[in-house]
């Protein structure tokens, strides 16, 4: 089973990589040639992104991809369809993955960037031990870079400091500051120009990590009580539209179906009121789908440390 499943990988790695080397042929080497305004700004995003490929490489191989499926849209439209149904279903499909080509990197980029501020106390404290028992600073990015499993962004970005360290040949000061310019998070920028400044002016590389650990410790705490009060909130919208609301659709039904029996109303909307079928909708299908939109939404605003 084991093999199978790695032989499906290679092959499938094998097909991704020709297919990048074909649109790279084809369209790529071309759009690197370019000189465009957003050309700098997409790259930047790419590598604070960590996707491993230049603009070229992406959208090369975007590119030859929206076309492929926008010309496979057309013809299939234009079996069933009109012409123009069938050029508006292509241009619609290309204009909507324009727009994810263009806004995925920086969508990325500011998830990296929430992580990584997510991590940032916890990275600093670990670094702060390590410091404190002498370790240097090159060891103290590897052990960093180590433990990914825990620290997965700053682990990445730690790994590229021990990179450009070791395979470049930098010292701790210019590897700080390359990292501090590749980062997608502004907070880990300025905590690195600040070690930067502080290992300049002469300061003990463990007593800034220190400092700066227990400065964003205490900030995630406040971040964290913030956040337990806003549970607070939602927990009220959740007893409104997840309880109260059906057990007042609940109630309304059977009163409304014995109104209607009564004074024989005719109206769609007593009639409506009054069906078994709004009955059953609400209780299997209102509520299940409230509870899971409101469950989602806690899971979208809930800090990565609370969730485990």
């Amino acid at each position: 089973m084991m093999n199978l499943r790695e032989g499906v990988r290679d092959s499938i790695g094998e097909w991704v990589e020709k297919y990048r080397r074909y649109s790279y042929e084809l369209l790529g080497w071309r759009i690197d040639r370019w000189d465009w305004s957003l050309k700098n700004r997409l790259e930047k995003q790419l590598e604070k992104a960590r996707i491993r490929a230049s603009v070229g490489q992406y959208l090369g191989m975007s590119l030859l991809a929206i076309i492929s499926i926008a010309i496979a849209i057309f013809l299939a439209s234009s079996v069933t369809r009109s012409i123009s149904d069938a050029i508006a279903y292509a241009s619609l499909f290309v204009a909507a993955s324009a727009f994810m080509l263009i806004t995925f990197p920086g969508i990325k980029v500011r998830r990296r960037a929430k992580r990584i501020d997510d991590e940032l106390p916890y990275a600093f404290g670990y670094m702060s031990a390590l410091a404190s028992s002498g370790m240097p600073p090159l060891g103290i990015f590897e052990a960093l870079a180590s433990e990914r499993r825990i620290y997965r962004e700053m682990g990445e970005e730690a790994a590229y400091i021990v990179r450009d360290m070791k395979v470049f040949g930098m010292d701790s000061i210019s590897a700080l500051t390359e990292a501090a310019k590749r980062s997608p998070s502004p907070t880990l920028s300025a905590l690195l120009h600040t070690i930067v400044a502080s290992l300049l002016a002469g300061s003990d590389l463990a007593s800034i990590l220190t400092e700066v650990s227990e400065q964003r410790l205490a900030e995630r705490r406040l971040a964290l009580r913030g956040f337990v009060d806003d549970m607070a909130i939602y927990s009220e919208f959740y007893v409104v539209l997840c309880i109260l609301a059906p057990l007042f659709v609940l109630i309304m039904l059977p009163v409304t179906s014995a109104v209607n029996m009564l004074v024989g109303a005719q109206s769609e909307i007593s009639r409506l009121m009054g069906s078994n079928t709004v009955f059953l909708l609400t209780i299997y299908v209102g509520v299940p789908l409230l509870t899971l939109f409101f469950l989602f939404g806690i899971e979208a605003v809930m800090p990565e440390d609370i969730r485990g």
